[in-house]
Order: structure tokens, then C-alpha cells, then sequence
């Protein structure tokens, strides 16, 4: 992708499961490397979302279709941010950058995700 990914931009991405890779989906992802990093890498930090939201799990962040930034997102549906479940992906599995969240919303998924990795 020759657009320039911001920390904050949710993406579509490519995602070939390890234990299944002829079942490839288009997923939505939302970018957490900041821009110096995705410019100058190969890959990009993502965490993938999931419209599959579980009540009360600690490590998810939940993008609520009733908030007022929801339409900025271009989501379609309520989403979790799965805090937990963060990983690097080639910037050639990034199909398009969907959407934006705002800037509170990405520092409360950061702050998840220095919590799971006992960053204080």
C-alpha cells in the first residue's frame, strides 16, 4: 500500500489463518505503529477487530455503533478492538484504509495494550 498509515486508521487486511491459509479473509484491523515506523517498514502493528463482542472482557475495546464517531469509522456493525491479539502484517496484506478512530479512543486501546505487557 502506497498510502501513507497513521496510528488510529482501521484498515482491511488480508488475514490467512496459520492453521488454515486457503480460508484467506478480509478483515478489519485498526493501526497502532506510529507513522515514522510505517514509513520506513515493510509492516505495519495491527489489532484486528471482531464484530463479535463479549461482554465484560477485559481486553477488548468496544466500538459502539450508537457513538458519535461511529460513521467515521466506515464500520458496518458494533466492533471489539482485541487488545490482546496484536501482531505485525506485511503492509502488502492491507486492502485499503477503511476509516479513523478518534484519538481517545486509540489511547485507551494503547493503554490496554502497555497493561497486558506490564508497561507502566
Amino acid at each position: 500500500m502506497s498510502v501513507s498509515l497513521q496510528p488510529g486508521d482501521l484498515v482491511l487486511f488480508n488475514h490467512r489463518p496459520k492453521d488454515d491459509p486457503v480460508n484467506e479473509k478480509v478483515r478489519p484491523a485498526l493501526v497502532i505503529s506510529n507513522a515514522d515506523f510505517n514509513q520506513r517498514s515493510l509492516n505495519i502493528i495491527i489489532v484486528p477487530l471482531s464484530s463479535n463482542i463479549r461482554l465484560n472482557f477485559p481486553w477488548q475495546i468496544v466500538l459502539s455503533d450508537t457513538a458519535p464517531f461511529f460513521q467515521s469509522t466506515r464500520l458496518r456493525v458494533s466492533s471489539a478492538v482485541m487488545c490482546n491479539a496484536f501482531f505485525a502484517c506485511s503492509k502488502k496484506e492491507i486492502q485499503r484504509i477503511l476509516g479513523k478512530i478518534p484519538q481517545d479512543i486509540l489511547h485507551q486501546v494503547m493503554m490496554k495494550i502497555r497493561e497486558i505487557l506490564g508497561i507502566t
